[in-house]
């Protein structure tokens, strides 16, 4: 997955180097080789910068309301009683 991510967004100046998290959704949360936090939102087509340090990223991801943005329950509710439980990969 780092390959496709340099691949496909290293226009944007950075190096990926270890995937952080995912959901269900598809979003990527990937640290570089500049100790910078970048969030790939598959469903806004976006890659932004979302933190610059881990204890800037431990803050960011400790906030009620970036904890609510990345798990999306209610959209993954939604979509589990529609569709059934996510196959893995």
């Amino acid at each position: 997955m780092i390959a496709e991510i340099n691949k496909s967004w290293n226009w944007k100046g950075f190096n990926a180097t270890e995937i952080i998290r995912t959901n269900d959704f598809g979003n990527v949360i990937f640290k570089t080789d500049k100790n910078d936090y970048w969030r790939i939102c598959p469903e806004e087509i976006s890659c932004e910068k979302i933190a610059e340090s881990e204890s800037e990223f431990d803050r960011i991801t400790a906030d009620s309301e970036f904890i609510e943005d990345w798990t999306m329950t209610n959209l993954v509710d939604i979509a589990k009683s529609e569709l059934g439980e996510l196959e893995e990969n």
